[in-house]
């Protein structure tokens, strides 16, 4: 069996295309979704609304609602703080679908926006494996420059969801201080074998309304500013590929082609309004800028 988990957010769009993409591959999509924000606000249970969208992949949708969580004292303060026990806690809810499991099983472990490449599922063989995914932010075809690839997604077998007998960094331990060893978030710091191609990281994907509320919503409240919520100043800084949370991202606007998922193509009509038009390069292109970018950030520090 083959297990897709992932906490739910309100990525409606971006879930659409995960379910298209991977139904026929994986038994099982593991969904946890949380009647709370990760700054602790009160939260609608986005998917339950819009269960009748998804009607024709329900047969294998394991849905858990999570509304259990631990007394948190200081929820609204501007610092992360303890608020990363709600992003650990909703995570690690997926193990409730996972009771059914045999050792032998496979497992997945991302976002909902880090889509898998169902043909790196089909190649994973054994132990703890990074899913190295394509970073796409604000659009659907603007990848970063900068960094463009994650390796959060991780793809194991139970048994080493369970016991991943390896130690996480001690600098990543602050992402999962309310998660521990054999669970979903540990698991997503641990190393892991590279599996190259393996998939697509949608990221702050939608209208202004949605990335607007995501900014509310996130643990990081370092990125959400009065004018990060200027409607206009967004949507300049997105058709202009500037980095609306101000991190010093640089972004290319790839042409459609053959390295986004097939049902994406198909389909490219529906979600064409979160595609940037503005001077698409070709996919060869953009890793050229960013190995520029590369060496020019190495002559910076000599």
């Amino acid at each position: 069996m083959i297990y897709d988990c992932f906490p739910f957010f309100n990525e409606l769009d971006v879930l659409e295309i995960r379910l298209n993409v991977l139904y026929d591959t994986v038994d099982y999509f593991v969904i946890t979704e949380a009647d709370k924000t990760h700054t602790g606000r009160h939260k609608e249970y986005i998917f339950e609304q819009n269960k009748d969208r998804f009607a024709k992949f329900l047969d294998k949708i394991i849905y858990i609602k999570v509304n259990d969580f631990p007394d948190l004292e200081n929820s609204e303060t501007s610092s992360d703080g303890n608020k990363w026990l709600y992003e650990n806690y909703q995570r690690d809810a997926i193990m409730r679908g996972l009771k059914d499991c045999k050792p032998d099983d496979v497992i997945i472990i991302s976002d909902c926006d880090e889509i898998p490449n169902p043909e790196a599922v089909k190649k994973y063989k054994k132990g703890i494996c990074s899913l190295m995914q394509l970073r796409f932010g604000f659009s659907y075809n603007s990848i970063y420059v900068t960094i463009p690839f994650c390796r959060s997604p991780k793809i194991c077998r139970y048994k080493d969801l369970i016991n991943p007998q390896k130690k996480i960094k001690e600098k990543d331990k602050k992402y999962c201080l309310y998660s521990k060893y054999g669970l979903p978030t540990y698991l997503r710091f641990v190393k892991g074998k590279k599996i190259k191609n393996g998939g697509w990281h949608f990221s702050y994907i939608g209208n202004l309304e949605n990335v607007r509320y995501k900014m509310h919503s996130i643990v990081e409240q370092q990125v959400n500013t009065v004018n990060k919520n200027n409607d206009k100043l967004l949507l300049e800084k997105i058709r202009n590929n500037e980095d609306i949370l101000e991190r010093g991202d640089i972004f290319a606007n790839l042409e459609m082609s053959n390295i986004f998922p097939q049902y994406f193509i198909a389909n490219i009509e529906k979600y064409k309004e979160n595609i940037n038009s503005n001077n698409q390069v070709s996919f060869s292109r953009a890793m050229w800028q960013h190995r520029i970018y590369k060496i020019k950030k190495v002559l910076k520090c000599l």
